[in-house]
């Protein structure tokens, strides 16, 4: 992994290199102004385990992989560091985060194992180290009669102008290099459960279920962190911003969620004075985790908005502040399942959604905590609870089924054009609609054509005829 910097105002140029992989990103200069970081990073080990307070500033921006292998797009975050101690600790600390999230997607199930290649459970993370920047911009001597002040300008005219505002210490700089995934725009209200996303989450599971046997936990699960990935060979659901990663051990004592999609025991944990000096319960930051991957779920179920208004909000008729700590219709299951019912009513005789409302309010009580308690687990359960939902037997219907090899070309561009790069799934359905609008107007075209052709040849005799006894007859 290397980095180097052209001359003149040209992007910073960073080279990674992995197993089977390699990518030259050209980084654009962050757009907007730096925003402030906290971290919590632990120095010690064990229960009474030291930590320290970190504040960097943070810059976001892209970078364009010139390659043609690799994801093409990606994000980039700037960490500024006050000094090069914090700038250690911090590197440290994103390094282990960074290695953990990399262990949990080695254990998912898929057809690649290339870091770089989904399926992953969260985006995989590269750490970046800018202090060998100063080696890589151009032929800068140490001379004897030259003096540190004038080897530093030299050095500030060769970077970047966005990397050496506060001054020319690259040392002080990390990069957080992952590939590009765009935000969701998730439905507003289904008014039946949208169960067709519920095996995209499979991999979101599994690879949370083994991010907490590694000891981690991601702690700020909420739509708003969720993306999907999609290429020609898998997709599904991914979640981003792992800047909250956390390990359980030694316990934190700080955590950074995000209300309203926050656990209602991390709440309880920090409003008792008993422990709030504490470090965390490991089981209270698993519950954390759990609890926000269900609220997800039910967002890609549910809607978005039904999940904010009714989810999230005072069980109440009040519409209190989703801000507020008062008690929410999430925090209790039985409030859960009554208004999903009331969301899902059973108006279908042949469906009754019963079964499936009952498993998917399972997390939403206190058991979360449990230890054998796993989302794997549950969203196997959620799954085959909405195959009981059938209650009659629905009416089979038959389908006429075209020979494929009528419309070999026309499936092969499709195929061809969603596996050049990795592409959102609207993306791949647009592509395919437009080849099928394509293949459509082209059937249309022939059909026309031969009815055309079909009525000529029985028009023109007849008109032959009809002139001809008019002839006669006149």
């Amino acid at each position: 992994m290397t980095t180097s910097t052209p001359a003149g105002d040209q992007p910073l140029v960073i080279k990674l290199d992995g197993p089977g992989w390699r990518a030259e990103l050209h980084v654009a200069p962050p757009p907007g102004p730096a925003r402030t970081a906290e971290f919590d990073v632990p120095l010690t080990q064990g229960k009474n385990a030291h930590r320290q307070h970190l504040v960097t500033q943070v810059r976001y921006t892209t970078a364009t992989n010139r390659l043609r292998t690799g994801w093409e797009k990606w994000f980039v975050k700037v960490y500024h560091c006050r000094d090069n101690y914090d700038a250690e600790l911090l590197r440290r600390y994103l390094g282990q985060q960074s290695a953990a999230i990399q262990m949990a997607n080695a254990e998912l199930p898929g057809p690649s194992r290339i870091q770089v290649d989904p399926p992953w459970a969260a985006v995989p993370v590269h750490i970046v180290r800018c202090d060998g920047l100063a080696e890589n911009v151009g032929p800068v001597r140490t001379e004897l009669a030259a003096t540190p002040q004038e080897i530093a300008d030299r050095l500030r005219l060769q970077l970047p102008a966005w990397l050496t505002g506060a001054g020319p210490h690259p040392e002080r700089y990390l990069l957080a290099i992952s590939p590009f995934m765009e935000l969701l725009r998730w439905d507003a209200y289904h008014g039946w459960p949208a169960t067709e996303h519920l095996r995209d989450f499979e991999g979101m599971a599994a690879g949370l279920d083994m991010l907490h046997r590694l000891g981690t936990a991601h702690c700020d699960i909420k739509p708003d962190n969720v993306c999907r990935y999609n290429t020609h060979q898998v997709s599904g659901y991914v979640l981003i911003d792992t800047d909250s990663v956390t390990q359980l051990e030694p316990p934190p004592k700080s955590v950074r969620a995000t209300k309203p999609y926050h656990y209602r025991g991390l709440s309880d944990w920090f409003a008792n004075p008993k422990v709030s000096h504490l470090g965390v319960d490991p089981a209270i930051l698993r519950a954390h985790d759990r609890f926000g991957f269900a609220v997800v779920v039910l967002t890609a179920l549910a809607g978005r908005d039904w999940v904010d208004r009714v989810l999230l909000r005072s069980p109440d008729l009040t519409y209190t502040d989703a801000d507020q700590d008062g008690p929410r219709t999430a925090d209790y299951r039985e409030q859960v399942q009554r208004a999903l019912r009331q969301h899902w009513p059973n108006r279908d005789p042949q469906r009754r959604w019963d079964p499936l409302i009952d498993a998917l309010a399972e997390p939403f009580g206190r058991e979360i905590e449990a230890p054998d308690w796993w989302l794997t687990a549950w969203l196997a359960r959620v799954i085959e609870a909405e195959q009981r939902c059938v209650v009659g037997a629905e009416p089979e219907r038959v389908f006429e089924v075209a020979d494929p090899a009528k419309y070999r070309t026309q499936l092969d561009d499709i195929r061809g054009r969603a596996a050049r790069r990795p592409v959102r799934r609207e993306d791949a359905a647009r592509m395919g609609y437009e080849a099928l609008a394509q293949t459509g107007v082209s059937a249309a075209r022939r059909t026309a054509i031969g009815s055309l052709l079909l009525w000529s040849l029985v028009a023109v005799p007849v008109f032959a005829l009809v002139f001809t006894l008019i002839n006669a007859l006149g």
